[in-house]
């Protein structure tokens, strides 16, 4: 696996042992456009897909969703970089009612050539607004071909706080999965509004051309298919 040289907001980054093989948490806070994305390398070169919602609909190929539908935020901004002109844009939202209801996920089927995303991720929203002395987690469920949680129920990633004045943007964050056997499912329980979910195949090394382009990528706001 080749990981991007050039990710400066690149906070962690755990390897976790699977049955059989290791995967690769990634995680980036604040997270506030699409350019500071782990996999963004891999937009740019069409080896990756990156579905925005602003267009109102989840219409990158081979995934479906479920537990939740597109919205237009009302109390939580958007992520800045969609390059929309406002900061109410559309993100995929949680339909729970209650505890445990609902949870946002993401089904993948294999491509044209038969395989699965290695990577995965998305930006998640929300956070605490009130300090307290206990600490919340969220979880982040992955599956494999053959279905089998590979993050055993113990990836968790602590919800993080607003600091007062702080606007809640500062809480954004970008988690997202490499996994070489090939990813079926991604999970995120208790999560209510997530964007920019992005997957795929290959993150090919940034050149000093491929940064320029992303440069112009971003400014343009043009939405990059990946190879199927």
């Amino acid at each position: 696996m080749k990981i991007p040289l050039c990710l400066p907001a690149l906070l962690l980054v755990l390897l976790l042992m699977a049955p059989t093989r290791a995967a690769t948490l990634f995680y980036i806070r604040p997270y506030q456009d699409r350019t500071q994305n782990p996999f963004w390398q891999g937009v740019l070169n069409d080896t990756m897909y990156l579905e925005d919602f602003e267009d109102r609909q989840l219409n990158t190929p081979y995934v479906t969703g479920f537990g939740g539908a597109i919205y237009q935020t009302k109390s939580t901004p958007n992520v800045v970089g969609d390059g929309n002109g406002s900061s109410l844009g559309f993100t995929w939202t949680s339909l729970a009612t209650g505890a445990g209801e609902g949870d946002i996920r993401f089904d993948f089927n294999p491509n044209t050539k038969g395989e699965l995303p290695k990577y995965a991720g998305a930006a998640l929203f929300g956070g605490l607004f009130a300090e307290s002395e206990i600490t919340y987690y969220e979880k982040i469920l992955v599956y494999d071909a053959g279905g089998m949680e590979i993050t055993a129920g113990n990836w968790r990633l602590e919800i993080p706080v607003i600091a007062p004045g702080a606007l809640s943007t500062s809480v954004h964050r970008f988690v997202g999965i490499y996994y070489e056997g090939g990813i079926s499912r991604i999970s995120f329980p208790g999560t209510t509004t997530i964007d920019h979910l992005t997957y795929g195949y290959a993150i090919p090394e940034p050149s000093s051309g491929a940064l320029l382009l992303g440069a112009l990528g971003a400014a343009l706001n043009r939405r990059r298919r990946g190879r199927a």
